[in-house]
């Protein structure tokens, strides 16, 4: 779509669950660092980056504040990435009260695990579910056939789903 000013909204939930015995599980939301870390790199692999400015980490409560700071200044992002369904519900209610339009001035897309929310016409960055599962499952046979065997990182690419809330960048 011609995006070159992309922002990220990434929210730090401190949610660690801790099993009695031996793992220390943590939930996919708390992949902040790891999702800012793909986005740096897609972006740098595009020769566009980001100003550190546009990466926003925010705890869950402070998402809007942290949003609201990405339209203060002269160069602002047309394309937010939200890591999170609260920023991505924030980042567009805080495009409209600034006085910009969702899609025609700011893109706003969500990255989820899977595409339920389509009907709802928002764009959205998504997993196949089937790869997700496979990978799943072939963690668990790994676990049970080698439990001590730590676990290896798997890639697995998203896709794009357009919708109602991304446009061509203003301009392009």
């Amino acid at each position: 779509l011609g995006h070159r000013r992309i922002a990220f909204v990434g929210v730090q939930r401190d949610v660690t669950v801790r099993e009695p015995r031996r793992h220390v599980v943590v939930l996919p939301e708390n992949d902040t660092e790891l999702a800012l870390a793909g986005f740096r790199q897609a972006l740098l692999d595009a020769g566009t980056p980001a100003p550190e400015a546009w990466l926003c980490r925010a705890v869950i409560t402070e998402a809007e504040t942290s949003i609201r700071s990405l339209f203060r200044g002269a160069e602002r992002p047309t394309a937010l990435v939200c890591w999170h369904v609260k920023s991505n519900l924030d980042a567009r209610r805080v495009v409209v009260e600034c006085g910009l339009r969702v899609p025609e001035q700011v893109s706003v897309c969500q990255v989820t695990g899977q595409a339920l929310f389509q009907e709802s016409g928002e764009t959205l960055i998504c997993y196949d579910m089937r790869q997700v599962l496979e990978l799943a499952l072939e963690r668990l046979k790994q676990l049970i056939e080698e439990p001590e065997m730590p676990p290896r990182i798997s890639q697995i690419v998203p896709v794009i789903r357009a919708g109602n809330t991304s446009a061509a960048a203003p301009g392009v």
